[in-house]
């Protein structure tokens, strides 16, 4: 028995730190695959937030040059999983003209998709525009044979819906595109891209004919307005 004894305390004194390493290795290992468990099953909380972004237009569009900036706010809201494939939607407020308060309101709605990696998001999405829109692409383009007029063109958006207020058909009701790529930090969020909206422009054509003004004819165009936005949002819950 002593010498039985003896044998196993000498076998343990010998083997016992290849033990008790296998067995922290097990341990490390163990604690891994929960991590790794807890993240896969983790499912992603819903988000809503307030969000402030500058949209700013710079470019040519009937031989004229247009250069503006404009305000939007937005309530923008994740789901925490997908449907039909989107990540989520936003309902905002955008402001241009800020000289007039008589026009230039528009209430927009979008849907987004959203990829995420090493922090950052690419969200695409895409949406409608409907509201009172300024005179900003109001203009008249002259046509002259040497000093004398013969004929101009009146260009503007069509007016294609309805006002609750005012002059009823003043309204414009549009698509527009947009790609972003941001960053969260904590509740808040940094995002930029572009925005490309899709509206319907007018051309009526006026000509002088022996003194006397005719109307020639009407032609409609859809256009790309693209613009750039940069913007801030704040987590609400």
């Amino acid at each position: 028995m002593g010498e039985a004894t003896l044998f196993v305390v000498l076998f343990f004194m010998v083997n016992g730190p290849v033990f008790a390493q296998a067995s922290g290795l097990a341990e490390t290992k163990l604690v891994e695959q929960t991590k790794q468990t807890e993240n896969k099953t983790k499912k992603p909380k819903p988000a809503t937030y307030l969000k402030a972004n500058v949209i700013h237009g710079d470019f040519g569009l009937y031989g004229y040059r247009y250069y503006f900036n404009d305000l939007n706010f937005e309530i923008e809201h994740h789901w925490s999983k997908r449907h039909l494939g989107l990540a989520g939607f936003s309902i905002g407020y955008r402001k241009e003209d800020f000289s007039s308060s008589d026009y230039g309101h528009f209430l927009n709605s979008k849907v987004f998709w959203k990829a995420e990696k090493h922090g950052f998001y690419f969200k695409p999405g895409i949406g409608g525009e409907w509201g009172k829109p300024s005179p900003r692409f109001e203009r008249t383009r002259f046509h002259y044979r040497g000093v004398e007029l013969i004929s101009y063109e009146r260009i503007y958006l069509e007016r294609n819906a309805w006002m609750p207020v005012g002059v009823k058909n003043t309204g414009t009701l549009n698509p527009f595109f947009e790609l972003g790529i941001g960053q969260k930090a904590g509740p808040v969020l940094f995002e930029g891209g572009a925005r490309i909206g899709y509206d319907k422009f007018v051309i009526s054509t006026f000509q002088f004919k022996n003194d006397n003004l005719t109307f020639q004819g009407v032609s409609r165009q859809y256009k790309l307005i693209p613009t750039l936005y940069v913007g801030v949002g704040l987590k609400l819950f």
